[in-house]
């Protein structure tokens, strides 16, 4: 009780001094204050009963005092900041630093979907990323669930046929002599012998290469007399699911046969609070961020405005519409102006508020004593 009370005090005290720093905007002081205490409940912050935390010295006056330090301290940031701009050779310095960068970071398409889709801005894009949307309908978590784990089943069993049927060619290969190569076999020829090991009796002799391929060949047929009641079964659950939502799926397709325009039925029928004043989703083959059921279905679209048949996974029943190809390549200098002018003035900023506190200190004095931080951290 007494740390809902802590937490409930430092969301008040934090509104209201976040509503003074963001010059009285409700909606981004109140958005702080959320952050500040869900971010206390996670455990980044200290939400120890009131007791324990004034046994320590922190107590309401203490949040208040370190609140009111942090509103000073960017008031003072703002003041000491408030002249730098940066200079057009620094934007182009910038630009061609993250531009050559990011050419190296992002050549893979699966990457930049991925980052793209969390906000980060690279200004080189490979090809092969889309950008779509989606309406979302939910079966019910019984049909889901059953569903997850009958595509899952099946899933695993080709993951294992695949592996098997590699290690089934290595082994053929091994006995065949067909693995090693001239070098391997010239090296071999000319290498030392090793001494000869003492066997132990009681030791389980290892399988020979013939023993295990016989062993590989036999667990692949089971692995393949197992698929089609596992195909069966994850076939059986992806039905169940479409036909949950089949009376709402028979309606929006005839709507969008109308003609109604896609993002207005996300509004209407979607159950993905992702689309919510959402651009699209970032896809790319390998995509890592997505159900691979979704990425797949995503992906096999073969032109911009298509809109895929429903497509179910672990999630619910999706209908894609496939949106907008990302431009590959580089984004110029001119259409990259505003985000230069963001990040390279934030760089400034820091690096000139960090020169005045160093003046500062030196000016007044200021002693730092650095193992007592240390301790304290």
């Amino acid at each position: 009780m007494q740390t809902m009370y802590l937490a409930l005090g430092i969301f008040l005290l934090t509104y209201v001094l976040m509503l003074t720093l963001q010059k009285y905007r409700p909606t981004i002081a109140l958005s702080s204050a959320l952050l500040f205490i869900v971010l206390g409940l996670c455990g980044v912050f200290d939400f120890r009963p009131l007791d324990a935390l004034a046994a320590e010295g922190v107590d309401f006056d203490y949040a208040y005092e370190q609140q009111l330090s942090a509103l000073y301290e960017t008031r003072v940031f703002e003041a000491a900041t408030a002249d730098v701009t940066p200079t057009d050779e620094e934007l182009h310095t910038y630009y061609e630093e993250q531009l050559a960068s990011d050419t190296e970071m992002y050549d893979e398409a699966w990457y930049y979907a991925l980052t793209a889709q969390y906000g980060q801005t690279s200004l080189w894009a490979p090809e092969g990323v889309r950008i779509v949307k989606h309406i979302l309908l939910d079966p019910g978590e019984e049909l889901k669930e059953a569903y997850s784990t009958a595509s899952s089943a099946l899933n695993s069993a080709l993951s294992s046929i695949e592996n098997t049927q590699e290690e089934i060619a290595e082994l053929e290969a091994e006995i065949n002599g067909t693995d090693e190569t001239a070098e391997d076999a010239a090296a071999e020829a000319t290498a030392t012998p090793a001494p000869t090991a003492t066997l132990d009796p009681s030791a389980t002799p290892e399988p020979s290469p013939e023993e295990q391929l016989a062993a590989a060949q036999a667990e692949l047929e089971e692995l393949n007399a197992s698929l089609p009641e596992l195909e069966a079964a994850a076939e059986t659950a992806r039905a169940d699911c479409i036909a949950a939502v089949q009376d709402t799926l028979d309606e929006i397709q005839a709507r969008l046969a109308a003609g109604e325009d896609f993002e207005a039925l996300i509004a209407e029928y979607g159950q993905d609070p992702g689309m919510e004043d959402s651009d699209g989703y970032y896809v790319a083959d390998g995509a890592i961020n997505w159900v691979s059921e979704f990425t797949d279905g995503a992906m096999a679209l073969a032109n911009v405005g298509d809109v895929s048949e429903p497509i179910v996974s672990a999630s619910g029943v999706h209908l894609i519409r496939y949106m907008s190809d990302v431009t590959p390549g580089a984004t110029s200098e001119e259409d990259a102006h505003d985000y230069l002018v963001e990040v390279v003035t934030a760089q400034k900023k820091n690096e000139v508020y960090q020169e005045k506190l160093g003046e500062w200190m030196t000016e007044y004095e200021v002693t730092v004593y650095s193992d007592v931080v240390s301790d304290i951290g």
